[in-house]
């Protein structure tokens, strides 16, 4: 069986009974029980997989942990349970960016929600990755690179290679078009081309007026 270590944020010894019943019909959890902030905040200095949080406990709440789990900058999946949750505060706990959230002792959908909570928690540590993998081959190319947004055409970063290729602080790289860096008699085909995914030869400016002859290989991405 998977194992699955969970944070149980509950005061009621038969109600995190249930809830770690239902969960071993899928998981073989290792879990630890907490009900106050002052332990939710201890217990978060270990590693978890998921925790799940009962709504309203003596001068602790639901949301209150979950605030204490954003505290740690830990992407860790939230679900939330309560015996008695109206809609309305319900919506409001989504939008907070708790997960999900489901009546006490109706847990028909624990085991798939925490199934779902765990593989997108994952999906996103992987996106994460990515991005840190391609910033740092941004940042680190010896061969000038820049993003820029495609309606507007200005530039959204640039990386060293290009501040010293250009002679361009960042700064005002990203005050800057595609287009200025381009002689103006090849603006109108430089702007008709975007979108072409075939290296192209065109002509660029430094800062200093002088002109080079570069080729411009091209992706697009889309970005969060």
């Amino acid at each position: 069986m998977t194992p699955l270590q969970v944070l149980v944020v509950d005061d009621s010894d038969d109600d995190a009974e249930l809830l770690l019943s239902e969960i071993r019909r899928g998981y073989q959890p290792r879990y630890e029980r907490a009900w106050t902030a002052e332990a939710v905040r201890e217990a978060l200095k270990k590693p978890w997989d998921i925790v799940i949080s009962d709504w309203a406990m003596p001068n602790f709440s639901g949301l209150d942990a979950f605030r204490l789990v954003r505290e740690t900058g830990v992407d860790l999946p939230f679900i939330l349970v309560s015996g008695s949750i109206d809609e309305d505060i319900a919506v409001s706990a989504l939008r907070a960016g708790v997960h999900d959230f489901m009546m006490k002792g109706r847990y028909a959908r624990l085991l798939p929600s925490i199934a779902r909570e765990l593989r997108e928690a994952e999906n996103r540590r992987n996106k994460r990755a990515a991005e840190d993998r391609y910033r740092l081959m941004f940042e680190n190319s010896p061969q000038p690179m820049w993003m820029y947004d495609r309606d507007t055409l200005r530039f959204v970063a640039v990386n060293d290679a290009a501040v010293r290729k250009y002679g361009y602080s960042r700064d005002e790289f990203q005050r800057m078009k595609i287009s200025d860096i381009r002689p103006a008699a090849d603006v109108p085909a430089a702007v008709a081309s975007i979108g072409a995914r075939e290296p192209q030869l065109w002509r660029h400016l430094r800062k200093d007026g002088s002109e080079l002859t570069v080729e411009i290989s091209a992706n697009e991405l889309t970005v969060d």
